[in-house]
């Protein structure tokens, strides 16, 4: 029995000694896939921003408050909300129509919502109607220029 176990005993240490060699890589591998990500930030907007190839709607309307987002690697995307007189349909429409002439791609359009793409940016428009006394509608603009 003592033979099988000294002759054995070399096969199972190189064993565990090339697992554990193998296995450390893809531990440290797996401890730098770990770290936390860096969070966006973000900056609270008090006037709306003039956002590039981005028509501001031209009828009445009023900025409610926006956000900057600051993200990694993605640069910097605006939220912006506002009150519109038109109602939400108006609005749609105009939006849709205006878009298309200053060159976006609707990627989607649904009865509250357009997405478009223009030389790699991105806008959402979601349209609502609102409890605000005396306007039709709300949007809410989201942009993100190309990375």
């Amino acid at each position: 029995m003592n033979q099988i176990v000294w002759r054995t005993l070399p096969v199972f240490v190189s064993t565990v000694l090339i697992c554990s060699a193998l296995a450390f890589p893809v531990g440290a591998q797996w401890q730098q896939k770990k770290r936390k990500p860096e969070l966006s930030r973000y900056t609270a907007l008090t006037a709306p921003v003039p956002l590039p190839d981005m028509p501001p709607y031209a009828g009445p309307n009023k900025f409610l408050f926006g956000s900057q987002i600051t993200g990694r690697g993605s640069g910097v995307s605006y939220i912006e909300r506002f009150v519109i007189r038109d109602q939400p349909t108006q609005v749609h429409q105009w939006f849709q129509s205006t878009l298309a002439n200053y060159g976006w791609k609707i990627t989607l359009n649904t009865k509250t919502s357009l997405y478009a793409k223009k030389d790699g940016n991105f806008c959402s428009i979601n349209f609502n109607g609102t409890y605000h006394e005396g306007w039709g509608s709300e949007i809410v603009l989201h942009y993100s220029p190309k990375e």
